[in-house]
């Protein structure tokens, strides 16, 4: 015969006699916290990489191969993936940094090598640029870095000159552009840094968040090339700049934010300089990949006698 199971009597009871459920929800004290979905992180940004069409475009456009008459391609649009191949434990640093569709196929490179102002520093960049079909380089700029530079200083500094080889046999001679980076000084230009030709602007460059270099964390920031804002040259002191945060739109930009860093230009107005711009960004990025290091090597020599820990770390 099978057991049977006592029964149960349930009496209902008042909420006051109940500490489990009315008594909890009612006391605003002891009642839990709302429920708050965890948010998603958001979906990084991303965009493929330039085809041989585009590139094949672009390469004309700044070679000086372009006719004038031939169909424009004002939507084309330069989307090249940043990749390093920069040896850190060798001394002195040569930087190797290219911006193309893949590792092993860049349209843009960058080796760095010495000169005759430094045995210290490799302050000579050789910018060259492949072409998408034939496969062939050859180089269109070439960045001299100021040895010895001071970028904690107040004022204006100048980073280096950038010489642009001549495009074509109609242009033989070669322009000349200028980087300055202005700290303390400049008013809206104060940390960024500017491309001259001249007296000219031609660009703007500025970092969103405080990049830190390429051997840090850079995986929240962004780089922005700004084409020149309102430029009123006074007669008596400075020239009077415009933030050129505020322009709306970008010459090119170099986003950290994606799998990949990624490199994008969409103006046509930053078509013909590119060669010159990216030749700014790689002494930009080199520079600022070596003052993070010297930032970073004083912190932890602090740290061994005694300091408080490196900060530094991205």
């Amino acid at each position: 015969m099978p057991l049977g199971r006592p029964r149960v009597v349930l009496s209902p009871q008042s909420p006051t006699a109940d500490p489990r459920t009315a008594v909890f929800h009612s006391d605003p004290t002891t009642r839990p916290p709302p429920y708050k979905p965890t948010p998603r992180p958001p979906k990084p940004r991303s965009r493929d990489a330039s085809s041989d069409r585009d590139l094949n475009y672009f390469h004309a456009f700044a070679s000086g191969e372009y006719v004038v008459g031939e169909p424009f391609v004002p939507q084309a649009t330069l989307a090249l993936h940043l990749f390093s191949g920069t040896d850190t434990h060798t001394f002195p640093i040569a930087e190797r940094l290219t911006l193309g569709p893949a590792t092993g196929a860049p349209y843009y490179a960058v080796r760095a090598t010495p000169n005759t102002l430094s045995a210290l520093e490799y302050n000579t960049l050789i910018v060259s640029r492949r072409h998408p079909l034939r496969l062939v380089s050859e180089d269109v700029c070439v960045a001299d870095i100021q040895p010895r530079l001071n970028l904690f200083a107040q004022g204006i500094h100048k980073i280096g000159k950038i010489l642009r080889v001549a495009r074509s046999a109609k242009s033989r001679n070669d322009e000349e552009y200028v980087v300055t980076w202005s700290n303390g000084t400049m008013g809206p230009l104060d940390g960024s840094w500017c491309l001259w030709q001249g007296a000219r602007a031609v660009a703007h460059f500025y970092e969103e968040r405080g990049f830190r270099g390429l051997d840090e964390d850079p995986g929240k920031d962004i780089i922005r090339a700004k084409s020149p804002p309102d430029l009123n040259i006074r007669g008596i002191g400075p020239p009077d700049f415009t933030n050129p945060r505020t322009t709306v739109e970008d010459l090119a930009y170099l986003d950290f934010e994606t799998q990949v860093p990624l490199f994008v230009s969409s103006n046509p107005q930053a078509h013909a300089l590119m060669d010159v711009i990216v030749a700014a960004l790689f002494m930009l990025l080199t520079v600022t990949t070596r003052k993070a290091a010297v930032i970073r090597q004083q912190e932890e020599a602090a740290w061994q006698h005694g300091g408080p820990p490196p900060s530094y770390t991205g």
